[in-house]
């Protein structure tokens, strides 16, 4: 009879084990997970700031032709 009982506490230590194991990993890849999320947005404010620098310089260069431009078309005229 021993020996059943002894088979049993060994399955349930040992259910009880993985199920530690899992909550460990699980809890590092969402560890993982929330990293790569900020690291991602990081990159994505970055971009962002980065076009709207290149957006800014664009409509600057524009904003300067068109002034030639209409200085050019006044001094035609």
């Amino acid at each position: 009879m021993f020996p059943a009982y002894a088979l049993i506490a060994g399955v349930i230590a040992g259910l009880i084990l993985e199920m530690v194991i899992i909550r460990i990993r699980g809890s590092k890849a969402a560890k993982a997970a929330g990293e790569l999320k900020q690291q991602a947005e990081k990159e994505a404010e970055q971009l962002l700031r980065e076009a709207r620098i290149t957006a800014k310089s664009d409509a600057l260069k524009i904003k300067d032709e068109v002034e030639s431009e209409l200085k050019e078309r006044r001094r035609e005229a």
